[in-house]
């Protein structure tokens, strides 16, 4: 199935948008220092230099005591859960990138 982009929304500060608006100039930084200058603001977004989404239907995790807890959409035996996600970044990815939504 083909999607098309309808609308591309920025958000940021004015000192970088006008300039865009005005001349065409576009503010570009890394991930790691996207991540680090928009923490605890509202424009933050975990997913942010993510490579890959999926959604999940069972997690297993372990405690530092090496007790286990198991969490699944459908299996009874298991804590329930609404819904999970994986999210998989690369911490190697080198470059910078202009940071909008769409």
């Amino acid at each position: 199935m083909e999607k098309k982009v309808l609308t591309i929304i920025k958000v940021g500060k004015l000192k970088y948008m006008e300039p865009f608006l005005k001349t065409g100039e576009m503010y570009f930084d890394t991930v790691e220092s996207f991540a680090k200058k928009d923490a605890n603001q509202e424009r933050f977004d975990q997913l942010e230099g993510a490579i890959e989404l999926e959604q999940v239907n069972w997690i297993k995790l372990q405690a530092e005591d090496g007790k286990t807890f198991e969490f699944s959409r459908t299996n009874p035996k298991h804590n329930r859960i609404s819904s999970a996600f994986l999210f998989t970044h690369v911490d190697t990815t080198v470059g910078n990138i202009y940071s909008c939504s769409a």
